[in-house]
């Protein structure tokens, strides 16, 4: 798919799945940069180490993307779970390993921002942590929204670099 559409970086961020990554590294070995979904680090650190592994042999392994970090888990948003630190020891082990440099993102979603600047406020550290941030919608009806909560997006994260996430049908 990736090569019928011209896709040359890609996100792989299996939902409800368990997928071969080794096998998708295969097929991924002519996309120049690809980076995998890996939220259960927050609770498992030692799953980054497996990607840091699998990076030796796919060169364009490149990041690492957490996604849904600030969706509500019981109520609660999914941050509130981690410390900080939590964060801090994810990008050293991306950023210093014996492989080379991984990067770290995150998915936020236009629903999680501009509505509360105080939640917003308390969110920034987070945002910070991380190399990149993607700006999502959460349903179409928002589409319209784009172009004012990007103007938002960009003054929320002026030390990360950004992207906008596009889904495919």
């Amino acid at each position: 798919a990736c090569l019928y559409l011209g896709i040359r970086n890609t996100f792989m961020v299996p939902v409800g799945v368990k997928v071969n990554r080794r096998q998708y590294n295969k097929s991924f070995k002519t996309l120049n940069q690809v980076g995998w979904e890996c939220f259960i680090a927050c609770q498992k650190p030692e799953r980054i180490d497996e990607i840091i592994e699998e990076a030796k042999e796919f060169p364009n392994i490149s990041c690492v993307v957490l996604d849904d970090f600030k969706v509500l888990n019981h109520g609660i948003p999914r941050y509130k779970e981690f410390p900080l630190s939590t964060l801090e020891d994810i990008n050293r082990k991306l950023h210093n390993n014996s492989v080379r440099r991984l990067d770290s993102w995150m998915v936020l979603y236009t629903y999680q921002f501009g509505v509360n600047e105080e939640e917003d406020k308390e969110f920034q550290p987070y945002m910070d942590e991380f190399d990149g941030v993607i700006m999502w919608t959460w349903q179409e009806k928002d589409v319209h929204l784009i172009p004012e909560k990007f103007e938002l997006f960009k003054k929320l994260t002026p030390k990360t670099r950004r992207m906008v996430g596009c889904y495919l049908y």
